[in-house]
């Protein structure tokens, strides 16, 4: 990075395309995923790294497992 603010021209993003984390949370159950971890991404500009955070209302990750299946004797 060279310094400065990232932005985007207006325009660039369809926002009615992106999904919550609740929409996510609920097609991962759908298909029969467990959320095993979510966390928000903050991007420092100082030294153009991101840090896990608490806040996931604007960018952020989540990861699911799928629960093994009991075994039929």
């Amino acid at each position: 990075m060279t310094g400065g603010v990232l932005c985007s021209a207006r325009g660039t993003h369809e926002w009615h395309c992106f999904i919550t984390p609740q929409e996510l949370y609920l097609m991962a159950a759908d298909a029969g995923l467990s959320l095993a971890h979510a966390a928000g991404l903050s991007l420092d500009l100082s030294t153009g790294r991101f840090t896990l955070t608490d806040d996931l209302g604007v960018n952020y990750i989540a990861a699911f497992h799928k629960p093994a299946r009991p075994l039929v004797a």
